[in-house]
């Protein structure tokens, strides 16, 4: 087995030790700056992140809801008896008469009460220019939970577009520029349910506005033009007798 014999001749060298002990602490010394420039780095960037990304992502703030109101043309109870639907061109000056005067009356004493459901339909006359735009409008309000404001303006200043077809600026006055974008953009999608509402009316037999079509007891009966509201209350008072006698477990019977 060997072993290590010591070796005699050897003899410490103090300078070069200093040298080695000066380079080494150097190393250290620029190893641990390196250190700190990273971690500055490091956070700097992470600053930056934080500082960009509410710009990037954080949502418009006066974005409406895209969420679609469901049936917003419509009131009243599902369980209700009997269906009112009303045909309505916004350029037509007894469908105004009708919408401010007749309809809150009919929504007091029988929407409200559970007795009728409502709906409102569109039938746009070829001989007014700016209806079925006015009715693309009111729906592109509709679809963000504008449609009885956007409604209730149309019919209001009725005179004012119809002479100069600039339904836009009415509409403006009374939503935001956010809301204003939406309905612009989501205007022709309208479409379908406007023709839907047109081909409706062929079958009921409309060709006129304001006209009102009553759903009950099984059957569909036109009345056009719409007749003043103590006729409308007395017909649809009518209507529910015939429904309760038919019917005497019926709601609202």
């Amino acid at each position: 087995m060997e072993s290590l014999e010591p070796a005699y001749g050897w003899q410490p060298d103090s300078g070069a030790a200093l040298e080695r002990f000066r380079r080494l602490r150097r190393e250290a010394e620029i190893t641990r700056r390196r250190r700190i420039w990273f971690a500055a780095a490091a956070i700097a960037a992470g600053l930056a992140a934080v500082a960009i990304v509410p710009r990037v992502w954080a949502p418009a703030p006066e974005r409406p809801s895209l969420i679609l109101p469901a049936n917003f043309r419509e009131a009243g109870s599902h369980a209700a008896p009997i269906r009112a639907e009303i045909y309505s061109d916004y350029q037509c000056g007894q469908c105004a008469a009708v919408l401010t005067d007749t309809v809150p009356r009919l929504v007091t004493d029988f929407v409200k009460t559970g007795k009728v459901r409502l709906l409102h339909r569109d039938l746009p006359l070829p001989q007014h220019a700016y209806a079925r735009d006015a009715a693309r409008y009111v729906n592109a309000a509709g679809r963000i939970g504008r449609y009885d404001l956007a409604a209730d303006l149309l019919f209001r200043t009725q005179r004012e577009w119809a002479a100069d077809g600039n339904i836009d600026a009415r509409l403006a006055r009374v939503l935001t520029s956010a809301e204003m974008a939406h309905v612009r953009a989501s205007m022709r999608d309208t479409d379908a349910e406007i023709d839907a509402d047109i081909e409706m009316a062929r079958r009921d037999g409309v060709s006129q506005t304001p006209a009102i079509v009553v759903v009950a007891n099984g059957r569909r009966r036109t009345l056009s033009p719409v007749p003043p509201y103590p006729e409308l209350k007395t017909y649809l008072d009518d209507a529910l007798r015939i429904n309760c006698r038919e019917d005497p477990k019926a709601a609202r019977c």
